[in-house]
């Protein structure tokens, strides 16, 4: 099963930038490992895995600005 990863918007936050990619197409991954880190008007902070399995396509380039809940990489389950 797919499962698509969302850029947070919590509060007023509109939009994020991905400052960095700690992980990357074909990885595994394990829930609550640190896939990227993002910058926000407001804060920085890193967003975890919510499933385990591999990484099949990140959407979004670091440094590109992305609006809230907009999908920015897709993990198929294991």
């Amino acid at each position: 099963m797919l499962y698509n990863v969302l850029m947070p918007g919590e509060g007023n936050v509109d939009s994020g930038v991905v400052t960095k990619w700690l992980v990357g197409e074909g990885d595994e991954v394990f829930e609550g490992d640190y896939l990227c880190e993002i910058e926000s008007s407001k804060t920085s902070f890193g967003i975890e895995s919510p499933v385990s399995g591999v990484v099949k396509q990140i959407l979004c380039q670091e440094g590109d600005e992305t609006p809230a809940m907009q999908t920015i990489a897709v993990i198929e389950q294991q």
